[in-house]
């Protein structure tokens, strides 16, 4: 039981690691992850507004789409749903 509990607290705390650090010079770790929750949150409204309205081009919430967009930001969000209207 202690093999399976023992990443999630590793993980965990060199999360609030990293975010210690990120808050210091520049925090751009800290910007990322604030990317990250807000493309989270937009990317789920947005995709609950599309299946409301019965339109077929919702994008999945992973970690590639996350990536992509916490790196790029709102501008990526904007990017991953014209890339899924072409395609």
């Amino acid at each position: 039981m202690l093999q399976t509990m023992g990443l999630p607290y590793i993980l965990g705390v060199t999360g609030i690691i990293l975010c210690i650090l990120g808050i210091g010079k520049n925090g751009i770790l800290l910007r990322i992850l604030t990317r990250l929750c807000v493309a989270a949150v937009v990317t789920y409204g947005i995709n609950t507004g599309l299946l409301y309205f019965g339109l077929p081009y919702s994008i999945g919430i992973n970690g590639w789409t996350l990536l992509i967009m916490s790196l790029l930001g709102l501008p990526g969000v904007a990017a991953m749903y014209a890339i899924s209207f072409f395609l």
